[in-house]
């Protein structure tokens, strides 16, 4: 990677963290309760920190790749078999 690319993609995900800011603020503390001491509030957040990354990492990453045409995103009705699972 260039120093051109790597800087394009930092300010990228410097642009994408600004935008998502409150989500990811509410995101960090999902799941975590008035009742939970210190150390379960900061593993749960740490969980919810490193889920988030994790997210915004893949879909940086897919986002270049279908741009560059490496990969062909799924069609709608293959997306929407990926979310939906049968009840057994």
């Amino acid at each position: 990677m260039t120093t051109l690319q790597a800087t394009a993609l930092e300010k990228e995900i410097d642009k994408q963290i600004e935008e998502k800011e409150n989500e990811f603020m509410k995101e960090i503390l999902r799941g975590c309760e008035d009742t939970d001491s210190t150390e379960v509030l900061c593993a749960k957040m740490i969980r919810n920190a490193i889920g988030i990354s994790i997210k915004l990492s893949v879909g940086t990453t897919l986002d270049m790749l279908i741009n560059f045409g490496i990969v062909e995103p799924h069609d709608e009705e293959q997306l929407r078999k990926n979310i939906i699972s049968v009840v057994k």
